[in-house]
């Protein structure tokens, strides 16, 4: 069969060989933009940041019912101190990330400022969710008693209920 059709196999290999070209090109260009950090201009892009920020939203979203619901065990012992389950520290972390982010989009750090970012409610929305967040973490770290442990339980609901509130926005 391939005596026959020796041009087709030979057309075949030179195809081959120009495909292996043209792929060892986009690859020294690609490289070219990762080490020059020029690919990061893509993450400019409005469309690109508004799918990340979405994408971002959701899987906080998750995360957070994850965690809340079935990792974080609300019940302590006297000895008890803190969390040191390591799927909410990372929670932790990432709430706090995103607050620092929020506090990022204050246009300046005065009346004005902070009154222009209470103009959308979506604003407000993760401001109330800081702020039930932050009060939950000093809960979950200082108190130990069982009211403490029900109140945080209970903060945490409303913040997966805003969080999942947030993601209408998009």
């Amino acid at each position: 069969v391939l005596v026959r059709n020796k041009g087709s196999f030979e057309d075949l290999m030179g195809a081959v060989e120009e495909g292996a070209e043209e792929a060892g090109r986009f690859f020294r260009r690609t490289w070219g933009h990762v080490r020059t950090g020029r690919f990061l201009l893509f993450f400019l892009v409005p469309k690109v940041k508004f799918v990340s920020h979405m994408l971002s939203q959701l899987l906080f979203m998750l995360y957070t019912a994850y965690v809340f619901v079935h990792v974080v065990d609300f019940q302590y012992s006297k000895d008890d101190f803190g969390s040191d389950d390591p799927q909410e520290i990372v929670w932790w972390v990432w709430a706090l990330a995103r607050a620092l982010g929020e506090f990022a989009e204050i246009p300046e750090m005065s009346r004005e400022g902070l009154r222009l970012y209470l103009r959308d409610p979506w604003n407000k929305l993760d401001l109330i969710q800081i702020v039930l967040s932050a009060i939950g973490v000093i809960m979950r770290v200082v108190g130990r008693m069982d009211l403490l442990s029900g109140t945080a339980r209970n903060l945490f609901g409303l913040v997966c209920l805003i969080v999942f509130m947030r993601v209408f926005s998009f």
